[in-house]
């Protein structure tokens, strides 16, 4: 059984900790920029501990614990990555790219509100890319979490993952090029929600900008430029105001057999 009053304990502390997070010490933009990441893990974190708060240690229970446990385990990387240590020095293989895309949707359906549809269509096989694990949660955490903001309720999400092949020069919005002939992951995420006006789309990757004003806005998608970059990939947008919005992401595969 589970002790209910540890947990409620736990919990709490937990969620007193994400509302006090606020900008990183000292007000370094990359910092910031992770410590964003790091408020979208444990937002995951606090829901599947709240799931488990009204039920025993069930299957479904073990399941939600799994899930929070990485979650977590990411969180600790991210941290390291702030306070500039080293990673791991005997990293374990990453797993199979498909997999981690799709426990990357399954964590950030339990941070989901009420009456919203978040389905997934990824690929086996995809191969390998440069992107490490980490940063393609990152970048798929990001992607998610800003068609989540975007999107009321009864509203669709849908993530997609598979290979294409590019014959020429593929012109994508940002960065403002045309990517070179090759083989590509591409991910889309696509949502119902309320579109984004012409005249922000050029300013989106912006860092700070945020057409929803707050505290701590305007570093998803910011993040997910950089990793994009950092990777020599490209993003392409198609968006219809009060219609939706799609992200599609394209990475090099240097591998196909992986």
């Amino acid at each position: 059984a589970v002790d209910r009053e540890n947990q409620k304990t736990f919990l709490r502390d937990v969620m007193n900790e994400q509302e006090n997070m606020g900008t990183p010490a000292g007000g370094n933009s990359d910092a910031r920029k992770l410590g964003h990441d790091l408020n979208n893990k444990i937002a995951v974190l606090v829901m599947a501990l709240a799931l488990l708060k009204s039920q025993p240690l069930n299957p479904e229970g073990r399941r939600l614990l799994k899930i929070a446990l990485g979650s977590l385990e990411g969180c600790d990387k991210l941290v390291r990555q702030i306070m500039g240590g080293q990673p791991d020095p005997k990293p374990a293989p990453p797993p199979p790219l498909s997999q981690v895309l799709q426990y990357t949707v399954d964590q950030q359906r339990l941070s989901l509100p009420k009456g919203l549809n978040l389905t997934s269509d990824i690929a086996a096989g995809l191969g390998l890319i440069r992107c490490s694990k980490t940063d393609v949660e990152r970048l798929m955490e990001n992607l998610i979490r800003n068609a989540v903001e975007a999107t009321s309720r009864g509203g669709r999400i849908k993530v997609t993952a598979h290979l294409m092949d590019l014959a020429g020069p593929y012109p994508v919005q940002f960065p403002k090029t045309a990517l070179p002939a090759g083989k590509y992951l591409r991910l889309s995420v696509g949502d119902s929600g309320c579109g984004i006006a012409p005249e922000d789309l050029d300013r989106i990757f912006e860092e700070g900008f945020s057409t929803k004003g707050g505290k701590n806005c305007g570093f998803g998608l910011a993040n997910v430029a950089e990793i994009v970059v950092r990777q020599h990939g490209g993003i392409r947008v198609e968006s219809v105001v009060g219609q939706g919005t799609r992200f599609d992401v394209f990475l090099p595969v240097v591998d196909q057999t992986g």
